[in-house]
């Protein structure tokens, strides 16, 4: 059966095909240039013939180096600044990622080849299947060309100030509602009910969730490391919460949110395990677990925190914790307000 009816089949990277009167061509194309693949495309010769022109070209790359001035140069200035090697592991690794995409389609061209227009237009081609990704590629574009600037290399950064394809919308983590909690907390299975409470009364992000275990606690505080930010938080224990991490878990664990074995748990494992336990349990649509960070800082707000009380809690800027806020908040506020005008105006009918 021909790879392009088998949806199991994966082509292979730089392999294009092509279907004609019955019969499927294949091309290894990269900088520009073309190679016929010999063979049926998927079997063993096939591979063997890909593997051999794909070797050749991956050492010649690799012998040359980036031509200097191209943007393929540019990309390696930029991953041995201090602008890259300060950021946090796991924006390294999603930045890596976007860095090598640029790399393969645009980085045999010159810096100063690259337009405005030429952005927006690579912008628009990568939204048309994967939005977020195309937000990403337009993002460290402008930071390799920031670096490039600062180099000398270039004058001007064509991705600076692009706008987001029309229509797109970040990502929306919504928080869950007090029937959904009541409800989960009630009846969920003790390792779901565990992650959703150390999640609440926290505001820690999946990959520090997963990351916490009984070392972590101490005289009746959490005191994280922050994965992303590289920083530290101290968090007292909520007493519902110390009497939470009192409870047995299945296993005998030092993690605080482990497996059913008493394993540490791995962040899509987590989230799939609260989705899964909210299907069980009833609770549609899933509230997803990024959510409670949400609920977490409406609940230390509506309690009277200031801005700055919060950002010590959950390690994130003014401006971060005023979007997660978002409009559920901003209807209390928006309560208080008209309470407070209701006090003062029954205050002046008294006087």
């Amino acid at each position: 059966m021909s790879p392009l009816g088998n949806k199991y089949w994966t082509k292979p990277k730089y392999v294009k095909l092509y279907e004609s009167r019955g019969t499927l061509y294949s091309y290894y194309r990269r900088g520009g240039l073309e190679y016929a693949i010999e063979g049926e495309p998927g079997t063993k010769e096939w591979l063997e013939n890909y593997e051999a022109i794909h070797s050749r070209l991956e050492s010649r790359q690799q012998a040359s180096g980036p031509k200097p001035g191209s943007l393929a140069a540019a990309i390696v200035a930029y991953r041995e600044s201090d602008r890259f090697q300060v950021l946090a592991q796991s924006t390294k690794t999603r930045y890596d990622y976007a860095l090598s995409k640029l790399r393969d389609k645009l980085g045999h061209l010159p810096l100063s080849s690259i337009t405005r227009r030429s952005v927006v237009r690579l912008q628009a081609k990568i939204a048309e299947t994967k939005p977020r990704n195309a937000i990403e590629a337009v993002k460290v574009l402008r930071l390799v060309y920031e670096c490039a600037c600062d180099l000398g290399e270039v004058d001007f950064n064509p991705a600076k100030g692009v706008r987001k394809p029309p229509g797109y919308r970040a990502q929306q983590f919504d928080s869950w509602s007090d029937d959904q909690l009541d409800l989960f907390l009630n009846q969920a299975k003790p390792i779901w009910r565990r992650a959703v409470m150390v999640a609440l009364y926290t505001g820690l992000r999946r990959s520090d969730l997963i990351r916490l275990t009984r070392g972590h606690v101490k005289n009746g505080w959490l005191i994280v490391d922050i994965e992303k930010t590289d920083g530290q938080v101290e968090i007292p224990i909520h007493s519902d919460l110390e009497a939470e991490l009192k409870q047995k878990m299945p296993a005998a664990s030092l993690m605080l949110i482990p497996t059913a074995r008493g394993k540490r748990m791995n962040k899509d494992s987590l989230s799939h395990g609260v989705q899964k336990e909210c299907q069980r349990l009833g609770i549609m649509p899933n509230p997803p677990l990024h959510g409670l960070r949400r609920n977490a800082i409406i609940r230390l707000l509506e309690a009277g925190c200031s801005r700055e009380e919060v950002m010590a809690i959950t390690d994130q800027s003014e401006r971060m914790v005023k979007h997660y806020a978002g409009r559920q908040h901003k209807r209390v506020l928006a309560q208080n307000a008209i309470l407070k005008l209701e006090e003062a105006t029954r205050n002046r009918q008294r006087n």
